[in-house]
């Protein structure tokens, strides 16, 4: 090492000498302690296989985990600018607990499914952790719930999430919605409604369903005078009682014609003859 590397090196041995040091140094401090214990944690992982929880090599693996997280979250704060940093780990004072993705042998952290309401109680990002490791250790359509959970969390969806599948959270796909249901959405429903069944229309290749989804669809977001229907079939039903309402009209003005007939009876003038005629 340089003489010129030893002069930019932070000396900082206590708490009253790191209250006193820039920001720009704290961040150095703790990125250089950072490195230094996560590089003695790896070369562990690496060489031992530790699986006795009480083992001494094992607390010194938990110990060198927990103080490289400290280190890393002093860094995060002051690159942040937001929350209070600290010198040590026993003076950290402004904290909230968050369950890592390794265990302190380097394995993913094996995630248990957790009940609603320890669920509802979690964060935003704690939350999006869990259904990562959730994501990880499941199949099936478990792993795509999980898949979708976060996806509802990293966009702000307004659906709400849950814990695992057996809470809610199904798929919209495939789902099927009645008359009733229809008739009491709201605008803004009966839209994704139409817009859902133009997909699954158009996926099936079905054109005359699919032009229909996309015409009650048009007329939504228009808001167009035309009425919408649930369904083709409810549409065409309409169309034929107004048709047999116009047959009808017809018949009545034709079979009363005749009584009538003196109201559309064309008047004609009558010439005057000239007196030389």
């Amino acid at each position: 090492m340089s003489w010129q590397d030893i002069l930019k090196r932070v000396d900082i041995r206590n708490a009253e000498e790191y209250e006193r040091a820039s920001l720009e140094d704290r961040r150095k401090l703790h990125s250089r302690q950072a490195k230094a214990y996560n590089t003695r944690l790896k070369a562990l992982q690496r060489t031992h296989n530790v699986t006795n929880e009480e083992s001494p090599m094992y607390k010194e693996m938990v110990e060198l985990q927990e103080l490289f997280r400290f280190h890393i979250r002093q860094r995060n704060r002051i690159m942040g600018g937001t929350i209070q940093d600290f010198y040590s780990l026993e003076l950290e004072t402004v904290r909230q607990k968050q369950k890592g993705m390794t265990t302190p042998q380097g394995n993913p952290m094996l995630y248990t499914e957790l009940s609603q309401e320890v669920y509802e109680a979690l964060s935003d990002n704690e939350k999006s952790k869990y259904h990562h490791g959730m994501h990880k250790k499941t199949d099936g359509e478990e792993k795509l719930f999980h898949r979708r959970m976060m996806s509802r969390i990293r966009i702000k969806s307004p659906l709400p999430t849950f814990a695992s599948l057996k809470h809610g959270g199904k798929t919209s796909h495939g789902m099927i919605t009645t008359k009733e249901e229809y008739e009491n959405m709201s605008k803004e429903d009966k839209i994704k409604y139409h817009a859902r069944m133009r997909w699954r229309a158009e996926r099936d290749g079905d054109e005359e369903l699919r032009k229909f989804h996309h015409r009650q669809y048009f007329r939504l977001q228009k808001n167009y005078k035309s009425p919408t229907y649930f369904s083709l079939e409810e549409q065409n039903s309409k169309e034929d009682v107004n048709s047999e309402n116009l047959e009808r009209m017809a018949g009545t003005v034709t079979t009363t014609a005749p009584a009538h007939a003196k109201l559309f009876k064309p008047a004609y003038r009558t010439r005057k003859k000239r007196k030389d005629e």
